[in-house]
């Protein structure tokens, strides 16, 4: 029998690796999330006493290096077989620029041809217009009002992107105070918004992609054509709901972690781990890039998830059935 439930063991442990792996290659913020999740599992295992306190950051470990054995595959690959460069849009450089520390460093160190972001910052002088000050707008922008960087030879925007984690050091040694607080407000904005419309595609979403992505009217049909997207004036009223639950849902988990002796230390770490994970979630996708409902759609269920798990494992009130009085 041990045997038998030793081998589902492991069978379940390899299935568990395989999704998280596959979440971790869709998307490069997984990878980030994932990142910054094993110093967090290293301290808890620090923290406990059991035999397996080191399985979850090893098999995490283990995912973040197989991601990034698979991005080196896949960029030798690329400049191998097809003699082409991988580069990463710098989100990070534009989301610096947006929030103030990058800008207020590119002013004070440009013009520097050692500094591949000069020419960024020069390129973001060609227009007068406001607007041209998002993230989305410098990353995809190629209008001559409203681009930047896709307006910059092809030469300066590699040497743009592939300079955004030199940048954020630069930044970061330079600005120290100013940098964290710009991460952490956009952490807090990111926590603010869960709404739903960004996936359910409104007006505004579609336009966006008529823009940016340069959709054809064939392209936007098959996205609005589903039966949900018709008619979006509920979701004003949904995203209000689901506020609602979500503080609530919060509430409930406080009130149980801080509740002591109510359910088991291990439920409560697994409770915990969960906030500790929308909030890396927050930092990365808020921080990196920029607040966006899309970012905190995705991951808010968890906290009713997380109360409703926390309140099935609360004590139960037994009546005797001597005397009738509860127990």
């Amino acid at each position: 029998m041990r045997q038998w439930l030793r081998r589902w063991v492991v069978r379940g442990a390899l299935v568990v690796v395989a999704l998280a792996l596959l979440a971790v290659l869709v998307h490069p913020s997984h990878l980030a999330i994932c990142g910054l999740m094993i110093p967090v599992l290293v301290l808890v295992a620090l923290l406990q006493k059991t035999s397996g306190r080191w399985r979850a950051p090893a098999l995490l470990t283990l995912v973040v290096l197989l991601a990034i054995a698979e991005r080196s595959a896949f960029e030798f690959a690329a400049e191998t077989v097809a003699n082409k460069k991988v580069t990463y849009t710098p989100h990070i450089t534009a989301r610096l620029i947006i929030d103030g520390p990058g800008m207020a460093y590119l002013e004070e160190t440009c013009p520097n041809q050692e500094e591949p972001t000069c020419a960024l910052y020069e390129a973001l002088s060609w227009s007068d217009d406001p607007y041209r000050l998002t993230v989305s707008h410098i990353i995809f922008e190629r209008s001559k009002e409203l681009g930047s960087f896709r307006l910059m030879t092809p030469q300066d925007q590699q040497r743009v992107a592939v300079g955004q984690r030199d940048f954020f050091i630069s930044v970061l040694l330079s600005q120290p105070i100013a940098t964290t607080f710009a991460f952490a407000e956009n952490a807090y904005q990111q926590l603010l918004r869960y709404s739903i419309w960004m996936t359910v595609p409104t007006e505004s979403t579609l336009e966006n992609a008529r823009r940016l992505a340069r959709l054809d009217d064939d392209q936007l049909d098959l996205i609005q054509s589903g039966r949900l997207t018709a008619d979006r004036s509920w979701i004003a009223s949904v995203t209000k709901v689901h506020g609602i639950i979500y503080a609530l849902s919060f509430g409930v988990i406080a009130i149980i972690l801080l509740w002591p002796g109510r359910v088991p230390g291990r439920i409560k770490l697994f409770a915990l781990l969960i906030l500790v994970g929308i909030f890396t979630n927050a930092l990365v996708c808020g921080g990196v890039s920029q607040p966006a409902d899309r970012y905190g759609a995705r991951v808010m269920w968890l906290l009713p998830f997380t109360a409703t798990f926390l309140v099935l494992f609360l004590p139960r009130r037994r009546v005797r059935p001597d005397t009738g009085v509860h127990a």
